[in-house]
């Protein structure tokens, strides 16, 4: 994977240093009054540059699993045949499902077969094309235990932009998903890193291990209203910025150009 022309343009911020302050400047410790110091500006860019971090780490990935799926569609195993049997449609193709009255894209990553392997350690794509995606790994239980895979939770992981371990507090941009597909029919969904955290060292646990997380319809409710999932699309935030800039704050813009895909 690489970038074809330059993917993030003004990732180095451009900063107006304030005037050194005179008689006639009412000072604050040495500071004209309302002024950065220089460990407030470093702070500011480095959370600018994890943001932006974040945002080519979910293309990047996103771009990656997309060539994997375009791979797959030179080179079909028998099971893709008999998918499009059963669907009516292309042999490596996605579906269109409705979350909420939102579009989603649902690909099929999971594959068997001779040197065959899941993509990204998931088994299921979620996608609102253009803006977010998450990714899902499936387990059923057996004898009320769920087996553990300690190399695929980690590739699913590593999928997400978000920093982890430890498992954030919050769900907000997270990409990467374990989902368990209880006897009774319900399914339980976690954080990929708070599956990890669940399982430890020990190759499977009970079922009950897992209680809480997400069931599967505020799962998918969360994901249409973009409170979960990796973002791919820099947010328009025009009128946020002039509230923002009424109220005295600094307001910083990133310009992007070009988009992740393979090189050829």
């Amino acid at each position: 994977m690489g970038c074809e022309g330059t993917q993030a343009s003004a990732v180095g911020l451009s900063v107006k240093r304030v005037p050194e302050p005179d008689a006639a400047v009412e000072c604050a410790g040495g500071q004209p009054r309302g002024a950065m110091r220089e460990f407030e500006w470093e702070a500011v860019q480095a959370s600018i540059n994890r943001q932006i971090g974040r945002l080519v780490h979910a293309q990047r990935t996103l771009a990656s699993i997309h060539e994997s799926l375009d791979s797959r569609r030179r080179s079909p195993l028998e099971e893709d045949y008999i998918e499009r049997s059963l669907t009516g449609g292309p042999v490596v193709g996605p579906h269109v499902r409705d979350f909420d009255g939102v579009k989603v894209t649902t690909w099929r990553l999971h594959r068997r077969g001779k040197g065959a392997r899941d993509i990204r350690g998931a088994d299921i794509l979620y996608e609102i094309v253009g803006k977010k995606f998450v990714l899902i790994q499936n387990k059923i239980p057996s004898n009320a235990r769920v087996l553990g895979d300690a190399a695929q939770l980690r590739e699913l992981r590593s999928s997400c932009p978000q920093p982890c371990p430890p498992t954030p507090k919050t769900f907000v941009g997270c990409s990467s998903w374990h989902c368990l597909n209880e006897p009774t029919g319900g399914s339980r969904y976690h954080q990929a890193c708070q599956a990890e955290a669940l399982f430890g060292k020990a190759k499977s646990r009970q079922v009950l291990s897992f209680q809480g997380g997400l069931g599967e319809a505020a799962f998918e409710s969360m994901f249409a209203e973009c409170r979960i999932g990796a973002s791919v699309e820099p947010t328009p935030v025009l009128l946020w910025a002039a509230q923002s800039i009424a109220q005295g704050n600094a307001v910083f813009f990133v310009i992007q150009e070009g988009e992740w895909r393979p090189l050829t």
